[in-house]
């Protein structure tokens, strides 16, 4: 992903007022993908790729929100999961932490500055979290490459080991030639 390509989130909203509002705040900024139930989200994230973030509402017919998020978290741990509910009790706090591991809650109704920030910050989090999963990468490649090579010549390349002898004997009569040249000069 570029870094002037907008982040792809997935807004789960069975409210079609609240998911109109949020897409016109945030179009400008954001890729957003919409579903109206827990069973429509979990089909459009299979379908795409990159989704950054899931926003999810948390009481919709189906499916709970965090119900949602665990499936997704699932899926792929890398998603920044946010729960948008009218309702907080701690039961449901405690069920996210454990089950979606959301990364936010945000209540009902919302201000549209304090969920710029909010996602923003998911942004933000999201982006270093696939550098570092990059730099893992880069570095666990670098610190197999010798190793791989080394046991795909040995392995697979019985011809590499052969020239490699091969190497080796001409060096050894090279290395033999120029002593007896040298010994015979010692002798004059």
């Amino acid at each position: 992903m570029q870094e002037h390509e907008q982040l792809k989130i997935l807004l789960v909203e069975d409210d079609q007022e609240s998911m109109d509002f949020f897409v016109s705040c945030f179009q400008k900024e954001y890729n957003i993908l919409c579903a109206s139930s827990g069973e429509e989200a979990l089909e459009r994230f299979e379908q795409e790729e990159d989704v950054a973030m899931v926003l999810s509402d948390q009481a919709m017919p189906g499916m709970t929100g965090v119900e949602l998020l665990t499936h997704i978290y699932q899926k792929n741990e890398s998603v920044i999961r946010i729960i948008i509910t009218g309702f907080l009790n701690t039961t449901d706090i405690i069920a996210a932490i454990n089950k979606g591991h959301i990364y936010q809650f945000i209540v009902k109704p919302w201000e549209i500055v304090q969920m710029r920030v909010v996602l923003s910050q998911a942004t933000y989090t999201w982006k270093l979290k696939r550098e570092n999963r990059e730099l893992q990468k880069e570095l666990l490649t670098q610190n197999y490459s010798p190793r791989r090579t080394n046991i795909c010549i040995l392995r697979n390349k019985p011809c590499a080991i052969s020239q490699y002898r091969s190497l080796q004997q001409e060096r050894r009569n090279s290395a033999e030639l120029l002593w007896s040249s040298m010994m015979n000069l010692g002798n004059l």
